[in-house]
């Protein structure tokens, strides 16, 4: 009796488990933001849903900020603010001197806090397949609950 009980919770467990990864996989997860390169727009310690849908189907824009892993360091995840798309030309005032525009399959991307943000200023365009979900919703601090929608939620 016992042993039966013990089989059926570790099938309920594995059954939650699978549902659990596969939504945090597939469909998005809620992140807490640590570093200065976005604010205002998200603080260190902002809580944030992001969904990985429009990932999936390639389905990004300029203005969409982007969970994605360091063109630097693989292991480290770095959030910022998709600026061009494949395409895009860059403006004269970008210091990368030797690229006219945006490759296809890539992004540029900045933080909106300039000072503070390495990024694609720094490294270069960055490839989709490194993009991890676009950040869809700030739910903590509540008093900065919102959508990402403007540059900055203040």
């Amino acid at each position: 009796m016992a042993f039966r009980r013990g089989v059926r919770l570790a099938g309920r467990l594995l059954k939650y488990g699978a549902i659990i990864h596969c939504t945090a996989e597939f469909v998005g997860h809620i992140t807490v933001c640590h570093g200065s390169s976005m604010e205002p727009t998200i603080k260190g310690g902002d809580v944030v849903i992001v969904e990985k849908i429009s990932i999936n189907f390639q389905n990004i824009e300029r203005g969409d900020v982007v969970l994605c892993r360091s063109p630097v360091d693989p292991r480290t995840l770095v959030m910022k603010r998709v600026t061009l798309i494949e395409g895009d030309v860059l403006d004269k005032t970008s210091t990368s001197p030797f690229l006219a525009k945006v490759p296809t399959g890539h992004v540029w991307l900045e933080g909106d806090n300039t000072e503070q943000s390495k990024d694609s200023n720094d490294y270069g365009p960055v490839p989709y397949g490194l993009l991890q979900g676009k950040v869809l919703l700030k739910v903590f601090p509540i008093n900065r609950f919102g959508l990402l929608k403007d540059k900055c939620l203040d």
